[in-house]
């Protein structure tokens, strides 16, 4: 009797634990969720619109999956089953990440609230593989019998946790910050104070010119994105002139990711803050050398670079 209980108290411990690593996981993508789709569409079997419509229902499926494991529901295995898959799907995908970039950065298993490198979350997930595998051999002696309705309640709570605090982009009227063709000087960027020259001339032909800050949270995001973008499409037009000095230029590369988009560190802020009207990410579609259109990063989508570029 004894050792039953004890076997019961231990099965529950486990089981708690590793729904609580799913939950934790989860949430801590979902409230940081940008960097994780973008990394789904760049391995190019997403595009941006499907990659932000399936993670949020990978989310979904981890609090999910997280919320059955902490009730010590099994689903038969099933639960088992599926959490076997996400583990293998996330490990298939952490392979990518050491293939494409190294085992550097964050991997974001756990968002920004807890940096691990992608080899670190690897075997993470290992650890897990074989604490689920132990279940497979407990559940018929301690797991919880449940019901229909149950399962759907946790569904329609997990999906609806994770469309109200990050709705997905496309329910947003997302209308393009036009304005009217006008000049811009843009010679700074061919100054002494540039760490490296434009290959280009601003003033002929098609550019996407970015005005970025490395303290800026916002701006991270918008060079994230472009990342993204230019992994897509090598022929995108784009030039990010990052604000700061050489050591926090290197630190936000770094972090986003986008050292692939052509840049230069540019340390005369007082006239590039004030080119930008003092909010950052500035986001400039230049044609000629006239501005013919702002965007911040959320509103930033490489189909309308692409469509732009054609006309």
């Amino acid at each position: 009797m004894v050792s039953k209980t004890v076997g019961r108290l231990f099965f529950y411990i486990l089981s708690a634990a590793i729904g609580v690593v799913f939950i934790f996981g989860a949430y801590a993508k979902l409230i940081s969720i940008e960097p994780f789709e973008w990394s789904l569409a760049e391995t190019g079997f997403l595009n941006f619109t499907a990659a932000n419509v399936f993670s949020r229902l990978f989310i979904a499926l981890e609090f999910f999956v997280g919320a059955l494991f902490i009730g010590g529901i099994s689903l038969q295995g099933k639960v088992y089953k599926v959490a076997v898959a996400l583990l293998v799907f996330f490990n298939i995908y952490l392979l990518w990440i050491l293939c494409t970039y190294g085992n550097n950065g964050n991997c974001g298993c756990f968002g920004e609230a807890l940096k691990m490198t992608p080899m670190q979350a690897y075997f993470k997930n290992i650890a897990m593989l074989f604490v689920i595998y132990i279940f497979f051999f407990l559940q018929n002696k301690y797991a919880v019998p449940y019901s229909k309705w149950q399962i759907v309640l946790v569904s329609l709570l997990a999906i609806g946790y994770t469309s109200w605090l990050q709705p997905p982009d496309f329910i947003y009227l997302k209308e393009k910050q036009s304005v009217a063709k006008h000049k811009i000087n843009l010679d700074i960027l061919y100054s002494a104070e540039a760490s490296s020259l434009p290959t280009f001339d601003y003033k002929k032909g098609k550019h996407i010119i970015s005005i970025l800050s490395t303290g800026c949270m916002f701006c991270k995001k918008a060079a994230r994105k472009m990342h993204s973008m230019q992994m897509r499409n090598k022929n995108l037009p784009m030039y990010n002139v990052i604000l700061g000095d050489s050591i926090s230029a290197k630190m936000f590369l770094q972090e986003t990711l986008a050292s692939n988009v052509a840049y230069q560190v540019n340390e005369n802020t007082p006239y590039l803050y004030k080119l930008a009207n003092n909010r950052l990410p500035c986001i400039l579609w230049i044609e000629d050398g006239n501005v013919v259109r702002l965007s911040n990063y959320f509103n930033l989508t490489q189909p309308d670079i692409e469509n732009w570029i054609k006309k």
